[in-house]
This record gives C-alpha cells, sequence and structure tokens, in this order.
C-alpha cells in the first residue's frame, strides 16, 4: 500500500471537514483608473492572469507559454464585465475617494481547457475554511483582528481572500475571547494553546501569525495546523495589504498542492464505489450530484441499487490520490477502512 495511499486513508478517517464553496473562482476583480478601451483591456487581461491564478491555487502557471498567448486575447474568454465603484473601509479618512473597478467573468470551459492544455492543476470550489488568527503591530502598538474591529485591516485579508479563492474565518473576539487569549501566543505563532479557542469555529484549518510594519516593509509570519499537516509561512510586500496577499499566495499554493487536480482526459480508469445509508430518493439525488461534481470523476454510472446502499462505477480523470482528496474535503462520504485494500472502495453517507 503507497505512503501516500495510507496518507490519505488516514486523513479521511481522522480530520475534521468544514470546507465550504467559494463563488466567483471565475470572476476577477481589477482597480482601473477609467472606463476608456485600452484600460478595460488591459484590466481584462490582469483579470484572467488573476482568475487563472485563483482557479489553479498558483501563479506559477501564469509563465506558461500556451497561458501567456491567450492573456493577449482576454476579451475573447470574458462572458460579462462591468465597472463598479467600491467603497473604502469605514476607518479609512473621510477624503478617501471610492475606487473604479473592473469585475470581469470569464468562460469557465474555456478557463478549464486552458489550464489542462498546461498540464496545470485545477482546485475545485470546494475549498479549506481557515481560521484566522492575526495579531497586528503598527506605530499605536499590537492589536487582535477580529471579525469587526479593524475594518481596513479587514479589507486587505478579504480582498486578498477574494483575488486568491482563499476563505478564511476571522474570530469574534468576544468578551470571552478577549479576557483569555494572550496576545503574545498569537505574536509568537503558538498554534497549540491557540488550538482550544479554535474549537468554537467550524474550521478546518487554524493560521496563527502576526503582521509588523519595519521601516519601509510590511512583514507577515505565520503558522498552519491543518489536519495531521503544520506549516510555516514567510512574506513581505511594500505595504500592508501586499503582505497579506503575497502571505494569502502561500496558504493557497500550500492547499492546491493537496487539492488541486490535474486533469487527464486520455486517463479512463474504472473506480467501483459502494455507497451505505442512502435510503430516500433526494439522498440519491445529492450523492450522484456530488460525485458527478467531482474535477476528477468524467462519468458517473449506476451499477446496482439495493436496500440503503448504492454501488456506482466511475471513470476517474485524474489519479485516484486526488478523487480520495476531493472526498475529505466535502464530508459526506466517509471511508470503510478496510475497503482501502480492495478494488472497490466502501463508504458512509451522512447527508446535510
Amino acid at each position: 500500500m503507497p505512503v501516500l495511499w495510507r496518507a490519505l486513508v488516514l486523513l479521511m478517517i481522522v480530520m475534521p471537514v468544514a470546507a465550504v464553496e467559494v463563488p466567483d473562482l471565475y470572476t476577477g476583480v481589477i482597480p482601473v483608473v477609467d472606463q476608456q478601451e485600452p484600460t478595460r483591456q488591459q484590466a481584462e487581461m490582469a483579470a484572467m492572469q488573476q482568475v487563472l491564478t485563483k482557479v489553479s491555487g498558483s501563479s506559477a502557471l501564469l509563465s506558461h507559454t500556451l497561458v501567456q498567448d491567450n492573456l493577449k486575447k482576454a476579451s475573447s474568454f470574458v462572458q460579462r464585465y462591468q465597472f463598479k465603484l467600491q467603497s473604502p473601509a469605514s476607518d479609512a479618512p473621510a477624503d478617501t475617494p471610492k475606487q473604479l473597478v473592473l469585475e470581469a467573468s470569464f468562460d469557465q470551459r474555456a478557463i478549464d481547457r486552458l489550464i489542462q492544455a498546461a498540464a496545470a492543476p485545477i482546485w475545485g470550489k470546494r475549498r479549506p475554511l481557515t481560521l484566522m488568527w492575526l495579531a497586528v503591530a503598527d506605530s499605536s502598538g499590537r492589536k487582535l483582528i477580529g471579525d469587526d474591529n479593524e475594518p481596513s485591516v479587514i479589507r486587505d485579508i478579504q480582498d486578498a481572500s477574494r483575488d486568491l479563492g482563499v476563505p478564511v474565518l476571522l474570530p469574534l473576539l468576544d468578551l470571552e475571547e478577549a479576557a483569555a487569549i494572550n496576545i503574545s501566543d498569537v505574536w509568537g505563532r503558538f498554534l497549540d494553546p491557540m488550538t482550544e479557542y479554535s474549537s468554537r469555529y467550524a474550521a478546518d484549518a487554524t493560521l496563527v501569525g502576526r503582521l509588523e510594519q519595519q521601516a519601509n516593509q510590511w512583514q507577515a509570519e505565520a503558522s498552519l495546523l491543518h489536519g495531521q499537516f503544520r506549516e510555516s509561512f514567510m512574506a513581505s510586500g511594500a505595504n500592508r495589504a501586499e503582505a497579506v496577499r503575497q502571505l494569502m499566495a502561500q496558504i493557497a499554493s500550500f492547499y492546491a498542492d493537496k487539492y488541486a487536480v490535474v486533469i487527464d482526459l486520455s486517463k479512463d480508469a474504472q473506480q467501483w464505489v459502494k455507497v451505505y445509508g442512502v435510503s430516500e430518493l433526494r439522498d440519491y439525488g445529492k450523492l450522484t450530484n456530488f460525485l458527478q461534481s467531482l474535477q476528477s470523476v468524467q462519468q458517473v454510472d449506476v451499477v446496482k441499487v439495493e436496500p440503503n446502499q448504492i454501488t456506482y462505477s466511475l471513470r476517474l480523470i485524474a489519479e485516484q490520490a486526488a478523487f480520495l482528496q476531493a472526498l475529505t474535503l466535502d464530508g459526506r462520504l466517509q471511508l470503510v477502512p478496510e475497503s482501502a485494500f480492495t478494488t472497490e472502495l466502501e463508504f458512509h453517507w451522512t447527508p446535510r
């Protein structure tokens, strides 16, 4: 039994799941100075770069020759666009003007085909939800960031989360947490003491980090706990927003390495799957639709229907490991461990 397979089986058995569906994966938002044609064309190219990075999980794809050639005709990938005015954060100076942006939505099939042609992975819309404990230091001192206490910092986090497709959750920092949490634990990136406070939140991962202004740069350092995985990150930027974005890009790359799928249409591997706990017609519909939605699955056929169980034949167009990884993020299919050693995988279905 390969080491990777063993790790995935263990992950499916013990890993808590709270993944969420990320909306607007194929939409890019780019600040612009006007609505003129040359500006729109440049913004559409930048928006397409943003979408390709968000869907693949990494900006490395942008250096591929095929991608660079297609970026020159970004407008042909656009399904619709609009110019919008975005209000500044509520704690911005009173005279801060609204920001004009171009919001462009792209053809999902065309984007996916381009990524596949570049032999790059596609990261599906169901992604880990990360609880972010963040301490920020500036001229006014250190402070913890909650879900409503520092609007401009929250805007930086939300913009990076949207543009990179990394869903995040900020803590409430209510009276209970404010009294119990030691900011030094967050500043020191100590994961273990923060795990206790994280248990009240339905999140896949806990990130503990700090953001600090040093001379002419902002520095970000963070530690992440995701199931059995621990990872550390360091990022910097000319301003706070850029440092946050660079940190979020590293987090996206970390997740994409685990959950993005390289599609190979020439691959035609059959996988038998038996699912227990399907007793109602609506559960059958939800289960079948879910299997059909997976990036790694090209075709779903029902082989046998029995009381409280269904057997499927799946055509996989990605590695079996990628198929299992996708299931860990949904959580409704729980692997029967003994079946991992057989040609027919067995699962228990838990609808929601």
